[in-house]
C-alpha cells in the first residue's frame, strides 16, 4: 500500500488520543530491550510532538487540546519533585533522571513547543534544566544530575551525550548553552570514535571498552567464517547495539547540523564514514540480525533488538538523508522512501496504525513515531 507520513501520523495520533489520560499523560514503556520501567513523561513528551505536528498538518483544535494537556503534565512541578532534574524512570539500580538521555527527550520536547506555540516559558524552562548539568570545558562533557540536585559522573554513553547536545542546540536565545555546544564540537575527535568501517563506538571516547570491543570484533568475524548460529554470534551485544544506535546519532547529528552548519566537523573525514556506513550491506545487514530478548521470556525478534524494534532507523536514517543530502549527495542513493518502507513495513500495525508491531516495547515504539515530525512528506510504499 502507498500511504503519506502526514497520514501515518494522523492515524497515529487519533489512536493516541483514545489513550490520553485526563492528567495529560500517555501511557509509560519500560524502555525497549533495556527493561527499566519508565515515568509516562518521556512517551508524553514524544507524543505532544505527534499531536503538535498533527495540529500543524490539519488545523484541528482537538490535537491542540491534546497536546496542551500533555504539556501540563509535563511542566507540572510533581515531574521536577525536588526542583531539579526531571524524574523519567524508576529503576533503583540507576539514576531515575535516566542520565542524560532522559532529560534530552525532555528539553527537545519543550523547545518544539517553545516554537511550535510561541511560548517563550517553555524555552525558559528547557534552558534552565539543561544548564543544570556541569559541563568540563576541557572533556567538553556533560555530567548526569540525579533527581534530588545532587551530581553524579559524566554520562560514559556517546549518544546520550551527543543527544544532549543536541536537544540544547534547540533552545533558543541562551549564550552559554550555545558556548558549551561549540566546545562540545569542537572536541569531538575526543569524544567520537569510530571503527573502521564508519560505525559509532557505543562508548563515550571508546577508552573505558577498548578489550570488550576488540574481542567483539573478533568474534564477530570468528563466528562469520564458521557460520555459527546468529543468536551464538551476538551474545556480545556490543557491535549490534552499536548498530542499532548508528542512524539515532546521526538523526542527533542532523538537529545540531541545523542550528551549527558552519562547523568544520561536517566536512571531515570521519563525518563522512559515519554518514557513508549508513550505504553499506554491513549497516542493512547488522540491523537484520536476529537478536534474542532475556528479559523478554522466550521471545525473540526476528531482528536487532536495538533497531527497527526500538530505535526506528527507517525514520532515523531518513531525516538524515534529507539534513545532509545536499552536502554528501552519495548518501542518498536509497530513498527516503525506501527506509520509511523498512520501518512501517515491519512495525506499522494496519488496524492501529501504531508502531506497535514486533517489538519488546510496544508504546515506547508507538511513541517514537514523534522523529518523523521533521520530515517533509512523501508517499511510502508499505507491506503491512
Amino acid at each position: 500500500m502507498q500511504i503519506k507520513i502526514s497520514e501515518v501520523i494522523i492515524r497515529t495520533v487519533d489512536a493516541m488520543l483514545l489513550r490520553q489520560f485526563p492528567d495529560g499523560s500517555f501511557q509509560h514503556g519500560h524502555n525497549g530491550p533495556y527493561y527499566d520501567e519508565e515515568l509516562p513523561v518521556r512517551n508524553t513528551a514524544h507524543i505532544m510532538m505527534l499531536l503538535l505536528k498533527a495540529y500543524e498538518i490539519v488545523g484541528a483544535k482537538k490535537y491542540r487540546d491534546a497536546a496542551l494537556r500533555a504539556l501540563s503534565y509535563i511542566t507540572a512541578e510533581e515531574r521536577r519533585p525536588m526542583g531539579a532534574t526531571i524524574w523519567a524512570r524508576k529503576n533503583p539500580q540507576k539514576d531515575f533522571s535516566n542520565g542524560l538521555i532522559g532529560q534530552a527527550w525532555v528539553i527537545e520536547a519543550l523547545a518544539y513547543a517553545a516554537e511550535k506555540l510561541d511560548d517563550p516559558s517553555l524555552n525558559t524552562l528547557a534552558e534552565k534544566v539543561f544548564l543544570l548539568h556541569p559541563f568540563d570545558e576541557k572533556t567538553a562533557r556533560w555530567r548526569i544530575v540525579n533527581v534530588d540536585g545532587s551530581y553524579a559522573g559524566v554520562d560514559m554513553t556517546f549518544n546520550h551525550q551527543l543527544w544532549f547536545a543536541a536537544a540544547g542546540g534547540l533552545v533558543t536565545g541562551s549564550e552559554q548553552i550555545k558556548s558549551q555546544i561549540e566546545i562540545f564540537l569542537d572536541k569531538l575527535g575526543d569524544n567520537l570514535k569510530i571503527y573502521d568501517s564508519g560505525l559509532i563506538v557505543h562508548a563515550l571516547g571508546g577508552s573505558n571498552n577498548k578489550k570488550s570491543l576488540r574481542r567483539a570484533v573478533k568474534d564477530f568475524i570468528k563466528a562469520r567464517v564458521k557460520r555459527q548460529n546468529k543468536s551464538e554470534l551476538y551474545k556480545n551485544s556490543v557491535i549490534n547495539k552499536a548498530i542499532g544506535y548508528h542512524a539515532f546519532n546521526t538523526y542527533a547529528f542532523a538537529l545540531l547540523f541545523q542550528e551549527y552548519s558552519m562547523h568544520s566537523f561536517w566536512r571531515s573525514n570521519t563525518f563522512f564514514r559515519i554518514l557513508s556506513f549508513l550505504q553499506t550491506d554491513l549497516y542493512r545487514q547488522g540491523l537484520e540480525w536476529f537478536c534474542p530478548t532475556p528479559q523478554s521470556r522466550g521471545k525473540e525478534l526476528p531482528f536487532n533488538k536495538f533497531g527497527y524494534s526500538y530505535n526506528p532507523p527507517g525514520i532515523e536514517v531518513a531525516y538524515t538523508i534529507q539534513t545532509f543530502k545536499s552536502c554528501y549527495s552519495e548518501i542518498g542513493d536509497e530513498t527516503i522512501g525506501l527506509w520509511l518502507g523498512r520501518q512501517f513495513s515491519k512495525t506499522l500495525n494496519a488496524e492501529s496504525m501504531l508502531m506497535n508491531s514486533l517489538t519488546d516495547d510496544a508504546i515506547t515504539l508507538s511513541a517514537r513515531l514523534y522523529e518523523a515530525v521533521r520530515l517533509e512528506d512523501c508517499s511510502v510504499s508499505v507491506s503491512i
